[in-house]
This record gives structure tokens, sequence and C-alpha cells, in this order.
């Protein structure tokens, strides 16, 4: 393996070097005797899997937890702060740095850590390293296995790094590690903006706190209520049915894989996995005019809500709405409001509320353990009248329309990331030195400020 730089001043050194010289450190998790399912308690110290590995971060509020003897006896697995935690098998392209939130957690069986010991090398930086294209394709094709590629600590040793000074390292990190902060700070907003939608929509159609004609919370000022095959539900609803509220429901296909001319088109094509982010702007996937013409993939349309029909785990019955056309595979079920009757957002936010009532409908489906499109025809719902929802549902809307916002910011930013990374890495772009700037009322503008950033 070996990685091109454009600054002779840089070393290259793999990270088998560093481990001889003293200056890193390797350790593979502790062995499945050590550290069993028996070992597992309600509270605890979270112990890192393989599926709790992201991209370049650790994904909280899954990982099994074990006591603090437990903790104690594994003390050599206790992770610092700047490690940098990889999976032994599967995913052996991520990578996950440590931070302060997770200092003392423990390293999983099924995980291999690496800590630098030196003040020559920042963890930071060389995490971002390991999100290269030129890495990520270099491990896969090292990664031992053909079933289930695996890593170990001599494939780790193999890896090359680039490395300049270590100012020249923080100056690369920050820039792209601010990035990354922006990028977190969108997903909180939008994951606070979803929150309080929720809680509009449970006060008015859950709570039935709807603003009377007086302007006051329907059921606290006395409302009438009469009763329903669903229980008590305000005077003048309806009890219905998915379907009364769609112009269409339907479900897709998937173009054979084999036919390479159906993939890498120009029409977005949306798998059931990807209905794990709420707002639908782009898919991993596209096809070809020819992939839609050979398969039974339809189009859902812009505010079309989108349900995983089927999947592992919590995928199916996830709920998403889509902010662009997109063909759609045969384990999405895709929902068309009817806008004469109600407004995509409250078609949208209701289903969002009934993820654990729409898996267990799909549950009882013994023969394919997923939901299909006459379960949700017929799935029964409380239908409220339309002026009601037309008193809330722009406001729900607005909400969806300031997510897409950022969802659309945050796609920017990852591909200005992803475009920066190698030529940061390399030495390509340099990031300029940190220097004190007077405020004059004579700033020059940013065409004018570019001999701060040059190329080699």
């Amino acid at each position: 393996m070996s990685f091109n730089v454009l600054d002779e001043s840089w070393d290259i050194k793999t990270i088998g070097d560093l481990v001889y010289a003293g200056e890193a450190d390797i350790q593979t998790g502790p062995f499945g005797t050590m550290l069993q399912a028996s070992s597992y308690s309600p509270n605890g110290t979270p112990v890192i899997a393989v599926k709790d590995i992201g991209m370049n971060k650790i994904i909280h509020g899954k990982s099994p937890l074990i006591n603090d003897s437990d903790a104690e006896r594994l003390s050599r697995y206790k992770l610092q702060q700047g490690d940098i935690i990889f999976g032994r098998k599967g995913a052996v392209d991520r990578r996950a740095l440590v931070t302060v939130k997770e200092e003392g957690w423990i390293q999983g069986s099924d995980c291999i850590r690496i800590r630098f010991t030196t003040p020559k090398i920042d963890p930071v930086f060389v995490s971002y390293f390991l999100g290269t294209k030129f890495y990520i394709n270099w491990i896969i094709s090292n990664a031992q296995g053909t079933t289930m590629p695996s890593l170990n600590q001599e494939i780790l040793k193999r890896v090359t790094l680039p490395i300049p000074s270590i100012e020249e390292q923080r100056r690369i990190s920050s820039v792209l590690k601010a990035t990354d902060e922006k990028i977190e700070l969108n997903n909180a907003i939008n994951k606070n903006l979803e929150e309080i939608a929720q809680a509009l929509f449970k006060r008015w159609f859950v709570d039935f706190e709807f603003l009377n004609e007086n302007g006051e919370p329907y059921k606290s000022s006395g409302g009438e209520f009469e009763e329903s095959e669903l229980g008590l539900i305000p005077k003048g609803w309806k009890i219905g049915t998915i379907d009364d509220l769609c112009e269409t429901i339907f479900s897709g296909g998937t173009p054979s894989t084999r036919n390479a001319s159906f993939w890498d088109g120009d029409y977005y094509w949306l798998s059931s996995g990807e209905t794990r982010n709420s707002y639908i702007i782009t898919t991993e996937k596209t096809i070809t005019k020819d992939g839609i013409e050979n398969s039974s993939t339809r189009l859902a349309k812009k505010y079309d809500i989108v349900i995983a029909s089927a999947g592992q785990g919590s995928t199916r019955g996830q709920t998403s709405i889509c902010l662009m056309d997109t063909y759609i595979n045969q384990s999405i079920i895709a929902l068309r409001a009817n806008q004469k009757t109600t407004f995509p957002s409250y078609l949208f936010f209701n289903l969002k509320n009934r993820y654990e009532e729409l898996r267990q409908i799909s549950d009882s489906n013994s023969i394919r353990g997923s939901l299909t499109t006459n379960m949700l025809k017929k799935y029964k719902v409380i239908i409220p009248p339309f002026d009601i929802q037309n008193q809330i549902c722009p406001v729900l809307s607005s909400f969806i329309n300031s997510a897409e916002h950022y969802v659309r910011q945050n796609k920017s930013l990852s591909e200005l990331r992803d475009n920066l990374l190698p030529k940061l890495m390399s030495g390509e772009i340099r990031v300029p030195l940190e220097k004190e700037y007077e405020l004059t009322t004579d700033l020059p503008m940013a065409a004018e400020s570019k001999e701060q950033y040059f190329t080699t």
C-alpha cells in the first residue's frame, strides 16, 4: 500500500512502524469467553459492538451494558478519548473516533482499536484519513474472507499514513471537524423540529386539544364526544381507513441486479433501508429507463409517504416523506394523500405516530411477516374534518420544509467534505496558517482573498 503526498516534508509511515516505535498500540477485543451475553445488565458501562460503529462516530443508545465489576475486570479494553475503533467482521470500511462522551466504555469482542501514544499524531486527523476512498478501497480489497470480510492486527499494521507536522494535522482536522459538527448541528435541529411537530400532531389529533370555534382547546373546554369503534372521538369526526385518506397506495419492484445496464442511470430508486431517514431527498442507487421499463418498480412522487413494508430489526414500519420523485422497490409501500380530504403532512405524521402498530399488524402476516398494501388500505383510523386539518397542517408542513432545508444543506456539506478530504490529506490543498486579523471597514471580497489558499 502506498499513498502519494505532494509535500516532500510529510512523512509516510505504516501503522506498524508506529507500533514498533512505541508510538501506537493496537488492541483486539476480549475473547468471547471473557464477555458473554449473560454478563449484560440493565445498567452500567456500554460495550461497543460492530453495529455501534458508524462513519467516524459511535452510535449511541443500542449498546449492551455491563456492571461495574465486569467493567473493572475488562479494564484493559476500556476506551480513551482519541482511540479509533474498527469492526473486525462485516463493515470493515467503517471506523469510529472515540470522544469524551465514550471515555471508559468497553471495546467489544468483535472490535479492534488503535491508540496513538505520541504527541506527534493527531488521532482526529488519522480518523479522517481512514475515511478517504483510498483507504476504504484498500481495506476492502485486503480484508480477509469472501462471504464476510474481516480485519486483524496484521492487516491494520500495513496501513500507511501521511504524517505532516502536528500543526498541519490539526489545521486539516479542524476544517473537516467543523464541517461534521455543522452536519451534526443540523441533524439535532431536525430532530427537535420533528419532535415539536409530533407533539403538535398528538395534541390536536390524539389528545383532541385542537382549537374550537372560540380558540379554546376542544377537550379541556368541554367539547362533545361520541362513541366509535376506535373509542371516543370528537363529535363530527369519522372513522375510516387509510385508503380513505389516499389517492393511491402501491408498492414497487427491483430491476435485475445481473443486468448492469439497468443501474447507475438518471432516475432515483429507493430501497427499504433508506426509510431510516424521515426526509428523502436522494437515494443510494439510481436506475436507467431500461431498468424502469423492465421491472415492476413504480414512481413515488414528491410528498408521497413511503413505508418500509419488510426488513430486519427496526426497519419494517419506518415512515418517510419523499421530497423528490423516486422509483421504489418491492419492500416499499407508497401512499399519496388525497389532497381534497387530507394534507400530506397529516398523513405523514399520522403514520410516523403509528410505527409500533404498523409493526404489530405486519407481524400478523404469518406468510410474509411484512406489511401489504391491502393491510394498509383496510387499516382503521380516525378522520378529522378537513377544516380542522387546515388549521394546523400548514404549520406541520412548514416543519417539513424547514427539515428539507437542513437535509439538503447536509448533503452539500457532506459532498464538500468528501471532495476536500483527499486533497487535504495529500497536501494538494493547504489550510492557511492561523493569523490575527484586524477588523476594518474595507474588508476584501471573498474573490480577493484567494491567496490565503493555495495548491501545490
